[in-house]
């Protein structure tokens, strides 16, 4: 079988109320493409039933290329995606948020954006105000004033859940990344900035989902990031 021209990679770590729901929306979106596709999925060791639904959604759709790898330990989000883009068979590799929160009808806009001669595309998400939007643009735009304050990197969203890259590019930085959870996100961008790699910041919608339970945490994601970004300067600086 031929290589595909896109390769998705689905990182899933708990995603049994929503991913039935969020694959179908994408098996949507992809039924208009142009191009071929794969689908990764990447199961970090999750509690629930996540890995027995992705059996059966590989199982349901035998004329769609995908596979699933599972991680026989959880090692966290960025090297679940990072684990995919290593296994994609496509020039242009990215990974969506299972959550969907932002819509996959983006992928094309991303596939656009690196077959125009992008190195990376990253979503930066737009939101309407709302009560359920508040705390996520208040996290996003006080993280954004820090990273630019100890980083300086002049990016308007690194932690958006929607991202794609010129493979080739990628893997030329992929194993010096040293996070392996959330940060990993900040650290890509920075370290494909400072390669000289073109990046194109895409809005993207950004819509909660309400099926799914929020992770955030102010204090803790805070304290978290507050830390990951003062153990990194010195690094950022050195690249």
């Amino acid at each position: 079988m031929a290589n595909p021209q896109l390769s998705i990679v689905l990182a899933c770590y708990n995603e049994a109320s929503h991913l039935e729901k969020s694959f179908s929306r994408l098996k949507d979106i992809l039924s208009y493409a142009n191009f071929t596709f794969e689908v990764i999925f990447v199961d970090d060791k999750s509690t629930d039933n996540t890995l027995q639904i992705i059996n059966n959604i590989i199982n349901k759709h035998p004329y769609m290329q995908m596979r699933c790898i599972v991680h026989d330990e959880n090692t966290g989000r960025g090297r679940a995606v990072a684990d995919g883009f290593k296994a994609a068979g496509a020039d242009i590799v990215g990974y969506i948020d299972v959550d969907l929160e932002i819509d996959a009808v983006y992928l094309y806009y991303f596939y656009r954006a690196i077959r125009e001669g992008y190195d990376a595309g990253i979503g930066e998400r737009v939101s309407r105000l709302s009560p359920h939007s508040i705390t996520r643009i208040f996290t996003g735009r006080t993280y954004n004033m820090l990273m630019r304050m100890f980083i300086d990197l002049p990016l308007h969203d690194t932690e958006s859940g929607i991202k794609f890259f010129n493979r080739h590019k990628l893997l030329t930085i992929l194993d010096s990344i040293e996070d392996r959870h959330w940060f990993w996100d900040t650290e890509i961008c920075a370290r494909m900035y400072k390669a000289g790699y073109t990046i194109k910041e895409i809005p993207c919608i950004y819509a909660r989902n309400k099926h799914k339970k929020s992770t955030v945490r102010i204090v803790q994601d805070s304290i978290y990031y507050f830390k990951k970004l003062i153990q990194f300067r010195s690094v950022y600086k050195s690249l």
